[in-house]
C-alpha cells in the first residue's frame, strides 16, 4: 500500500518472491496459492500477482541488482549518524533515496526519477479513492449461542449458521463473517473494556426474540 503511494499510480502486474506474506504454496506444475489478505489486496488495487519462480533469482534481476544499489548508497550515506527514533531514521532514508533517484546516469542524459514520470507512470492504473485496509482472516465454528468471539468481544451471526464453518474477515473497523464466500452479517469492531456483545435481534432464534 504505501508502495503504491510512493509510485502515485498501481502497476498492472506485481512480480513476488514466494513469502509466506503473499504466497501459501507454489507447486511446481500447479498455479501458486496466494495468502488470502494478500489476494484481497490484489482485487482490491486490480492488479495481477505473478510470483517469482522459488529458488530462481533471474526471474526479477533488474529488481535484484538495483536493491543492491540502493542499499549501498544509503547505508553509505547514514553509516556514521545516529538516530533517535525511527521516524528520524526513515526521513533521512527518505532523502538518501530522493538523491539516489535524481543522481544523473552515467551514459545518458537522464535519472532514474525522469525515466520513471516519461515511460512508466503513463502505464499504470490510478490509485483508488481511499488506500486498502489490512485484513486477517480466520475459520470459525459458530457455537450455540451464535456469537463468534474476537479479543475477547462476541459478535452474533444468524442462528441458522450454527455448527456451520465460517469465514471471518477482521479489519481496524469492521467483522465481516462469510459462509461460502458469501457475506452473512457485519459489525463495528468492538473496543475497549473485554466481554463487549454486539448482538443484532434478527440474528436471534424467535424463542430469544421474544424474551
Amino acid at each position: 500500500t504505501k508502495m503504491y503511494e510512493f509510485f502515485g499510480g498501481v502497476t498492472q502486474m506485481l512480480y513476488v518472491d514466494n513469502l509466506k506474506t503473499g504466497v501459501i504454496k507454489h507447486p511446481k506444475n500447479e498455479d501458486p496459492v496466494l495468502n488470502q489478505s494478500y489476494k484481497e489486496m490484489a482485487e482490491y488495487y486490480n492488479t495481477a500477482i505473478v510470483p517469482a519462480k522459488p529458488r530462481t533469482p533471474k526471474a526479477k534481476p533488474s529488481v535484484e541488482g538495483t536493491v543492491g544499489k540502493v542499499t549501498t548508497h544509503i547505508i553509505a550515506r547514514l553509516r556514521n549518524q545516529k538516530f533517535s527514533s525511527i521516524k528520524l531514521l526513515n526521513e533521512a532514508i527518505k532523502e538518501c533515496l530522493d538523491e539516489f533517484n535524481t543522481q544523473p546516469f552515467q551514459k545518458k542524459d537522464s535519472c532514474r526519477k525522469e525515466v520513471y514520470f516519461d515511460e512508466e507512470l503513463p502505464f499504470m492504473l490510478p490509485l483508488p479513492f481511499k488506500p486498502f485496509e489490512y485484513s486477517n482472516w480466520k475459520t470459525v465454528t459458530l457455537p450455540y449461542n451464535y456469537h463468534i468471539a474476537h479479543e475477547f468481544n462476541y459478535y452474533s451471526v444468524p442462528y441458522e449458521f450454527i455448527q456451520h464453518s465460517l469465514d471471518v474477515r477482521i479489519t481496524k473497523s469492521l467483522i465481516e463473517v462469510f459462509y461460502k464466500g458469501h457475506r452473512v452479517c457485519t459489525h463495528q469492531r468492538l473496543y475497549g473494556k473485554k466481554g463487549q456483545y454486539s448482538t443484532k435481534q434478527d440474528h436471534m432464534p424467535p424463542n430469544h426474540q421474544k424474551s
